[in-house]
């Protein structure tokens, strides 16, 4: 186990190209001692050209731990991936148990419980995210603007180690593109209002494959909320997500477009227990 104190976040600049990794016989483990660290925005801030890559041992585990037990108050993300920077998870890496909460200098309340895209590049393809919260957007990832492709591992897991956020428990599409083409969004919670799994403020979203179940939503949008931009539906599962209007897709804007794939067992305390169409965007 590695503290990571209020001087130590890490900033992978351009040209770096930074893995963390574990032997063949032991777990590894960096957990935070402060909220805030001095350097970056987050545990580890990957700048214009930086790379970062976090990953597992065959079945031995890098977990990054935010240690929001001991450190319930306002926190950073452990991963912010800036402009040109890139950010890959793969088997074995694991973002856990951080708390993003108040007002960053903008004076927009934090987003992000593991990862903020700000333009940036996020790809994975194994690994977990898991029981990370948001105050605002985003509980797992939150796509500011930039890309995030997911083709393998679990944003949430069960219902104990899911991601929280008022909106977007699991990923929040706030700009940019989301792609999804394996992997599993789950047991996520959206506590204050819309998108127990996805949220999309604008942007798009491609669901090439891969499976959003078991997520809830106190408002509308169990598995995802559609506010704008545009879902793609080619392939995958929608299924066992819970919300007031809307367990399986909520759409209150955008476009909503379906070629494929399975939406079912959702379930709705008023209406649309798979899909509920507040305007005319399907």
């Amino acid at each position: 186990n590695i503290p990571v104190g209020t001087d130590a976040g890490f900033i992978i600049t351009t040209g770096k190209n930074i893995t963390l990794t574990t032997t063949a016989n032991a777990n590894y483990t960096l957990y935070r001692t402060e909220e805030t660290t001095t350097n970056g925005n987050g545990m580890f801030t990957v700048a214009n050209g930086g790379n970062l890559t976090i990953l597992g041992n065959n079945s031995h585990t890098l977990t990054l731990d935010g240690n929001k037990t001991a450190l319930p108050g306002n926190g950073q993300t452990l991963v912010w991936i800036n402009n040109g920077g890139n950010f890959t998870l793969d088997d074995g890496g694991v973002l856990t148990n951080n708390s993003v909460k108040g007002e960053g200098a903008n004076g927009e309340k934090k987003r992000g419980g593991a990862v903020y895209v700000n333009g940036g590049t996020f790809t994975m393809s194994g690994g977990t995210i898991s029981r990370n919260t948001a105050e605002d957007y985003g509980g797992g990832v939150y796509l500011a603007s930039g890309k995030f492709t997911m083709s393998g591992g679990v944003i949430g897991g069960e219902e104990k180690d899911g991601n929280s956020a008022f909106h977007g428990g699991g990923v929040c599409i706030y700009s940019g593109t989301f792609e999804m083409s394996g992997g599993a969004i789950s047991g996520n919670n959206a506590t204050g209002n819309h998108g127990g799994g996805v949220y999309i403020q604008s942007g798009t979203f491609t669901m090439k494959n891969g499976t959003i179940s078991g997520n809830t939503a106190l408002s509308n949008g169990g598995g995802v909320y559609l506010a704008g931009g545009a879902f793609t539906m080619d392939k995958g599962t929608i299924s066992n997500n819970s919300a007031h209007h809307g367990g399986g897709v909520f759409l209150n804007g955008g476009e909503f477009t379906m070629n494929n794939g399975i939406i079912r067992k959702n379930t709705a305390g008023e209406g649309g227990g798979a899909v509920s169409v507040y305007t005319n965007s399907a």
